[in-house]
């Protein structure tokens, strides 16, 4: 039996926990013993443990947890001889139902059964007659179903449905946000350039290693040397000059020159102007997404739904009357 004390007795139903997916019922009897791979255990060592314990097996080798039967524990426990109500299945049909607290169910208006349509006009006569009732057959195959379909007709319910709960995982993450190709294409050039500018600084630094170790360049050599380091040079100014903006020059001073040290006569002074365009966008740093997961939980069983109204019986009507004068009676 289910025992509500803290310590385990002999009798007691107990759930081995022995893995997520693998929990077995267990009932206490002193001289028995229990193996499974996780060890080997004694009945009589379980008693007087507290529900809850993690128990180590007697070679030291693997451990198991024994706890409290739950109405959840004890679906997972038990074996599937028959269809088991899952947590999908069990939301669905108390919110279809319109289960409350104080509402009371009998468990022959939840019919899971191998023929439910032979149950249905016994459950008829349990339910309720002065107000809406609700009905629900758990089937696992659709002949089932279309069997229950009929008999429900028959029997006078009404707003018949049936459904199928499956779960589809969704995975949420938080990732970091995409930059804009334009960040990302701007930063690729900026390396560019960086390693560009890099081999030319080996380039120039190797050949003056050359000339400082003497290696007997001709002075021909030598200047050709130079006149690459020069051209080298200027590539890196002319690479540093396109990706500066370009400058406008105000029409007073086109034709001057602008770096000599003269300071122009009748310009005033120019101001700097307020940015203009469309205000920057800043990104966040991480967002939120989600990705449904491709597997589908497998078919449990399909759900039957049906209402049954309340039965208002005719008004009695007395029997009519028909007035009679009494014999022999004058004017």
């Amino acid at each position: 039996m289910w025992s509500a004390a803290r310590e385990i007795a002999a009798g007691d139903v107990v759930v081995v926990w022995l893995t997520r997916d693998y929990l077995q019922p267990l009932v206490i009897t002193p001289g028995k013993e229990f193996n499974s791979k996780f060890g080997h255990y004694r009945h009589s060592d379980l008693v007087g443990m507290p529900y809850g314990s993690k128990v180590g097996s007697r070679k030291g080798k693997g451990f198991i947890h024994v706890l409290r039967p739950t109405p959840e524990l004890w679906t997972m426990a038990l074996p599937h001889r028959t269809q088991i109500l899952y947590l999908a299945d069990i939301a669905f049909i108390t919110s279809h139902l319109d289960i409350k607290p104080g509402s009371r169910v009998i468990e022959a208006v939840f019919l899971d059964l191998p023929a439910p349509w032979e149950a249905v006009e016994h459950a008829k006569q349990a339910l309720r007659k002065d107000r809406m009732t609700r009905i629900c057959c758990f089937s696992p195959c659709m002949e089932q179903v279309l069997r229950t379909v009929n008999a429900l007709n028959d029997a006078g319910f009404t707003d018949i449905t049936m459904y199928e709960t499956l779960l589809r995982p969704v995975e949420v993450s938080h990732v970091p946000v995409s930059q804009p190709i334009g960040d990302i294409s701007e930063k690729l050039k900026q390396a560019e350039r960086k390693r560009e500018e890099k081999r030319l600084q080996q380039i120039a630094a190797g050949k003056q290693n050359k000339r400082k170790r003497g290696d007997g360049m001709p002075l021909k050599d030598q200047s050709e040397e130079a006149s690459e380091v020069d051209t080298a040079a200027g590539e890196r100014k002319r690479l540093k000059t396109n990706e500066e903006s370009d400058t406008v020059v105000p029409e007073p001073l086109q034709g001057m020159d602008l770096d000599s040290s003269e300071e122009p006569v009748g310009v005033a002074p120019s101001t700097p102007l307020a940015p203009s365009g469309p205000p920057v966008q800043i990104f966040p740093s991480k967002v939120n997404i989600s990705k449904v997961m491709p597997e589908v939980r497998g078919h449990t069983s399909y759900l039957t739904f049906a209402s049954l109204m309340p039965f208002t019986p005719p008004p009695e009507t007395e029997p009519s009357t028909a007035a009679v004068s009494p014999a022999g009676a004058s004017d």
